[in-house]
């Protein structure tokens, strides 16, 4: 998956959703990668898409990429 910037879409990178709340990407689903204490057997069944932890909002799983998901920053 890429943000519509065209890079590659990592875990832990430190992303704005939706209203401006910040999260983070704990899990990219189609590559089968998530972040320490999340486990590819939890959210096999969704087939497809991003989990990314919000500070607002909590754990949001987003089956498509939304516009309006940006990157802000990446560890390196």
């Amino acid at each position: 998956m890429k943000y519509v910037t065209g890079e590659e879409i990592k875990v832990g990178d430190q992303v704005r959703v939706d209203a401006g709340d910040l999260g983070v990407v704990v899990g990219i689903i189609e590559t089968n990668s998530y972040s320490h204490g999340y486990s590819a057997d939890d959210w096999a069944y969704l087939k497809t898409g991003l989990l990314i932890l919000t500070k607002d909002s909590g754990l949001l799983h987003y089956p498509e990429l939304d516009e309006e998901i940006e990157l802000i920053a990446r560890d390196i």
